[in-house]
Protein backbone atom coordinates (compact mmCIF):
# COMPACT_ATOMS: atom_id res chain seq x y z
CA UNK A 1 0.00 0.00 0.00
CA UNK A 2 1.10 3.34 -0.99
CA UNK A 3 0.25 6.82 0.31
CA UNK A 4 1.83 9.40 -1.80
CA UNK A 5 1.11 13.72 -1.07
CA UNK A 6 2.46 16.06 -3.64
CA UNK A 7 1.70 20.07 -2.87
CA UNK A 8 3.28 22.67 -5.07
CA UNK A 9 2.76 25.66 -3.74
CA UNK A 10 4.77 27.88 -7.06
CA UNK A 11 6.27 26.61 -10.13
CA UNK A 12 9.28 26.08 -9.03
CA UNK A 13 8.73 24.49 -5.11
CA UNK A 14 7.09 21.53 -4.55
CA UNK A 15 7.23 18.68 -2.18
CA UNK A 16 6.48 14.95 -2.19
CA UNK A 17 5.65 13.02 1.38
CA UNK A 18 5.18 9.17 -0.13
CA UNK A 19 4.59 6.46 2.81
CA UNK A 20 4.81 2.47 1.85
CA UNK A 21 3.58 -0.07 3.97
CA UNK A 22 4.58 -3.97 2.28
CA UNK A 23 5.15 -7.24 3.07
CA UNK A 24 7.81 -9.44 1.18
CA UNK A 25 8.20 -12.87 1.72
CA UNK A 26 10.07 -15.70 -0.58
CA UNK A 27 12.04 -18.83 -0.47
CA UNK A 28 15.13 -18.11 1.63
CA UNK A 29 17.25 -21.24 0.27
CA UNK A 30 18.58 -19.31 -2.79
CA UNK A 31 21.17 -20.12 -4.73
CA UNK A 32 23.41 -17.31 -4.25
CA UNK A 33 22.95 -17.77 -0.62
CA UNK A 34 25.18 -21.16 -1.19
CA UNK A 35 28.38 -19.28 -2.31
CA UNK A 36 29.36 -17.79 1.33
CA UNK A 37 32.98 -17.39 2.19
CA UNK A 38 33.15 -20.55 4.11
CA UNK A 39 35.45 -23.86 3.19
CA UNK A 40 31.91 -26.17 2.83
CA UNK A 41 28.99 -24.58 0.89
CA UNK A 42 25.98 -23.75 3.62
CA UNK A 43 22.48 -25.77 1.89
CA UNK A 44 19.94 -25.33 4.24
CA UNK A 45 16.56 -26.76 4.69
CA UNK A 46 14.21 -25.24 1.99
CA UNK A 47 12.66 -22.44 3.78
CA UNK A 48 9.54 -19.94 3.28
CA UNK A 49 9.48 -17.13 5.32
CA UNK A 50 9.95 -13.13 5.70
CA UNK A 51 12.15 -11.99 2.66
CA UNK A 52 16.06 -10.59 3.50
CA UNK A 53 14.15 -7.28 1.93
CA UNK A 54 11.57 -6.47 3.76
CA UNK A 55 11.00 -3.37 4.62
CA UNK A 56 6.83 -3.29 6.34
CA UNK A 57 7.24 0.97 6.64
CA UNK A 58 9.02 3.07 4.62
CA UNK A 59 8.59 7.38 4.71
CA UNK A 60 10.05 8.99 1.61
CA UNK A 61 10.37 12.86 1.64
CA UNK A 62 11.44 14.36 -1.58
CA UNK A 63 11.46 18.32 -2.60
CA UNK A 64 12.51 21.05 -4.85
CA UNK A 65 12.70 24.56 -3.86
CA UNK A 66 14.21 27.38 -5.46
CA UNK A 67 17.31 29.26 -3.27
CA UNK A 68 18.68 32.87 -3.84
CA UNK A 69 21.20 33.21 -7.16
CA UNK A 70 18.74 30.77 -9.38
CA UNK A 71 19.96 28.18 -7.07
CA UNK A 72 17.80 24.59 -6.54
CA UNK A 73 17.68 22.66 -3.24
CA UNK A 74 16.97 19.16 -3.42
CA UNK A 75 16.27 17.31 -0.08
CA UNK A 76 15.56 13.95 0.10
CA UNK A 77 14.61 11.89 3.98
CA UNK A 78 13.95 8.40 4.16
CA UNK A 79 12.84 6.12 6.92
CA UNK A 80 12.21 2.87 7.04
CA UNK A 81 12.06 -0.36 9.14
CA UNK A 82 15.69 -1.99 9.61
CA UNK A 83 16.02 -5.17 7.38
CA UNK A 84 15.64 -8.42 8.50
CA UNK A 85 18.24 -11.07 9.73
CA UNK A 86 18.76 -14.45 10.69
CA UNK A 87 20.20 -15.71 13.92
CA UNK A 88 22.76 -18.55 12.98
CA UNK A 89 25.02 -21.25 15.05
CA UNK A 90 28.46 -22.32 14.48
CA UNK A 91 27.11 -24.49 11.21
CA UNK A 92 24.86 -21.51 9.86
CA UNK A 93 21.85 -23.24 10.52
CA UNK A 94 18.95 -21.17 11.69
CA UNK A 95 18.43 -19.99 15.55
CA UNK A 96 14.67 -19.62 15.65
CA UNK A 97 12.53 -18.71 12.76
CA UNK A 98 14.75 -17.92 9.92
CA UNK A 99 14.73 -13.32 9.39
CA UNK A 100 12.86 -12.98 12.86
CA UNK A 101 15.45 -9.91 14.11
CA UNK A 102 15.96 -6.67 12.66
CA UNK A 103 18.40 -3.85 11.89
CA UNK A 104 17.69 -0.82 13.83
CA UNK A 105 14.95 1.63 11.65
CA UNK A 106 17.24 3.54 8.83
CA UNK A 107 17.67 7.60 8.62
CA UNK A 108 18.94 9.57 5.68
CA UNK A 109 18.56 12.40 5.19
CA UNK A 110 20.36 13.93 1.66
CA UNK A 111 20.71 17.27 -0.59
CA UNK A 112 21.83 18.47 -3.34
CA UNK A 113 22.45 22.14 -4.51
CA UNK A 114 22.26 22.85 -7.68
CA UNK A 115 23.06 25.82 -10.26
CA UNK A 116 21.39 24.94 -14.24
CA UNK A 117 22.89 26.87 -17.26
CA UNK A 118 22.87 27.51 -20.80
CA UNK A 119 26.14 24.51 -22.08
CA UNK A 120 26.55 27.15 -25.35
CA UNK A 121 28.07 29.74 -22.43
CA UNK A 122 30.76 27.93 -21.20
CA UNK A 123 33.84 29.00 -23.40
CA UNK A 124 34.81 25.45 -24.46
CA UNK A 125 31.76 23.79 -24.45
CA UNK A 126 29.68 26.63 -27.39
CA UNK A 127 30.01 23.85 -29.82
CA UNK A 128 27.03 22.11 -27.66
CA UNK A 129 23.87 23.89 -28.96
CA UNK A 130 20.29 23.39 -27.28
CA UNK A 131 21.43 21.70 -24.26
CA UNK A 132 21.34 22.32 -20.46
CA UNK A 133 24.32 21.62 -17.49
CA UNK A 134 23.86 21.51 -14.00
CA UNK A 135 26.46 21.94 -11.63
CA UNK A 136 26.42 21.80 -7.85
CA UNK A 137 27.06 20.16 -4.67
CA UNK A 138 25.69 16.96 -2.94
CA UNK A 139 25.95 15.17 0.70
CA UNK A 140 24.66 12.14 0.88
CA UNK A 141 23.45 11.03 4.70
CA UNK A 142 24.29 14.18 5.82
CA UNK A 143 23.74 13.08 9.70
CA UNK A 144 26.23 10.54 9.65
CA UNK A 145 23.69 8.53 11.68
CA UNK A 146 24.77 5.12 13.06
CA UNK A 147 22.82 3.65 9.71
CA UNK A 148 24.58 -0.21 10.27
CA UNK A 149 24.26 -2.66 7.04
CA UNK A 150 26.45 -5.47 8.86
CA UNK A 151 25.50 -8.03 12.21
CA UNK A 152 26.76 -10.07 14.23
CA UNK A 153 24.59 -12.97 13.90
CA UNK A 154 26.69 -16.32 15.04
CA UNK A 155 24.93 -17.29 18.67
CA UNK A 156 28.07 -18.61 19.81
CA UNK A 157 29.97 -14.95 19.18
CA UNK A 158 30.64 -13.09 21.78
CA UNK A 159 29.54 -10.09 19.82
CA UNK A 160 26.58 -11.58 18.84
CA UNK A 161 23.23 -9.13 18.03
CA UNK A 162 25.90 -6.05 17.58
CA UNK A 163 25.76 -4.64 14.26
CA UNK A 164 28.56 -3.10 12.06
CA UNK A 165 29.57 -1.90 8.85
CA UNK A 166 28.28 2.24 9.34
CA UNK A 167 27.30 4.26 6.47
CA UNK A 168 29.59 7.15 6.13
CA UNK A 169 28.37 10.82 5.03
CA UNK A 170 29.38 11.21 1.15
CA UNK A 171 29.96 14.65 0.01
CA UNK A 172 30.89 15.63 -3.67
CA UNK A 173 30.10 17.66 -7.17
CA UNK A 174 27.43 17.15 -9.62
CA UNK A 175 28.20 18.17 -13.38
CA UNK A 176 25.44 17.06 -15.71
CA UNK A 177 24.61 18.10 -19.43
CA UNK A 178 20.86 17.55 -20.24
Amino acid sequence: MEATLHYQPTDSDELTVSYIHSQARSDLNLLANIYVPFEQAVIRPNVYGISPSDIPDRLVVTGTFALPFHLVLCPVVDIHTGLPYSAVDMLQNYVGAPDAARFPYYFSLDFQVYKEFDVATVPFLGFIKGRTARLGIFSLDVTNRHNPNDVFNNVTSPSFGQFAGLGRRVDGFVFEIH
